[in-house]
């Protein structure tokens, strides 16, 4: 079970046979498959492998490097966008489903998840600048409202812990996340080399064209890390917080598509390796 939730946290927390080499010899359209590999003091120790299909997720599988795999996840789609995502241990036992409910503009009005121990469902409330979500978990209900900008793109969320403000650039990056006006983390990008339109980020192409989707999907303004959000994605250079500073390394093709993001500590240590293929 350890190993379950362990496998569940690193999904939550990202993003063929063919290998990078192969790949430079085509013209690339859309990836296939996301290998993300994560590092414990230097070894590798647990690999998510996303395999891809119209740029969006199809198939998702945790293992250990010894090849034991953990988890593997479903993602069913309609009209391009992600309905419901089922997440099953090796032995086809189902622990966990997602179902989530859009509106007719393709607004997300409830997500439902269900596990072996707790069903969770929050339902969205849309106002001209404010969107208020009630969480239900087991009977217990939180409330929060998210709180939309002139251009109709969150910017604020208000909770029962107190108040987490975004502040984005002008191509709606996020420079940092605040409370009470003070830096929790920041971000640098690279402003001058510029992802290809249809790059895939993290949930890119899963949740329909409407931008705030990609927050209510997390019920967190945390959601709008990593561009999801943005309408001029950038590639990330750094994450800094109170507890560690991050920094990003990105190799290219020659195509100028990324074919690896590595991601060091403050002490130039590898923690993750991501790697992209194409179509």
């Amino acid at each position: 079970m350890r190993k379950i939730v362990i496998a569940i946290i690193l999904i939550a927390c990202f993003a063929c046979n063919s290998d990078s080499e192969d790949n430079e010899g085509f013209q690339q359209n859309s990836v296939s498959k996301i290998v993300t590999t994560t590092y414990v003091l230097g070894n590798p120790e647990v690999i998510n492998r996303k395999n891809y299909l119209n740029n969006r997720p199809k198939v998702d599988s945790v293992y250990s490097v010894s090849n034991d795999i953990w988890i593997y996840i479903n993602f069913f789609y309609e009209n391009d966008r992600l309905v419901r995502r089922e997440t099953n241990t090796e032995g086809s036992n189902q622990v966990d489903e997602f179902l989530i409910d859009y509106d007719d503009f393709g607004r997300i009005i409830q997500t439902t998840e269900t596990t072996n121990s707790f069903t969770s469902s929050t339902s969205f409330t849309y106002e001209e600048l404010a969107i208020t979500s009630v969480n239900n978990y087991n009977g217990d209900i939180t409330t929060k409202v998210f709180h939309l900008n002139t251009d109709g793109i969150i910017y604020k969320e208000v909770n029962s812990n107190g108040t987490l403000e975004v502040l984005y650039d002008q191509d709606y990056n996020v420079i940092s996340f605040n409370s009470l006006e003070v830096p929790i983390s920041t971000y640098t990008y690279d402003n001058n080399l510029l992802p290809p339109d249809n790059f895939q980020f993290f949930k890119k192409f899963m949740l329909g064209d409407y931008k705030n989707n990609v927050i209510l999907f997390e019920n967190s303004i945390s959601g709008a890390a990593f561009s999801d959000i943005a309408t001029i994605p950038k590639y990330h250079l750094s994450v800094t917080n109170s507890s560690f500073t991050h920094t990003y390394e990105w190799t290219f093709n020659n195509n100028g598509y990324p074919i690896s993001r590595k991601t060091l500590d403050e002490n130039n240590h590898l923690i993750f390796q991501i790697e992209y293929f194409y179509n």
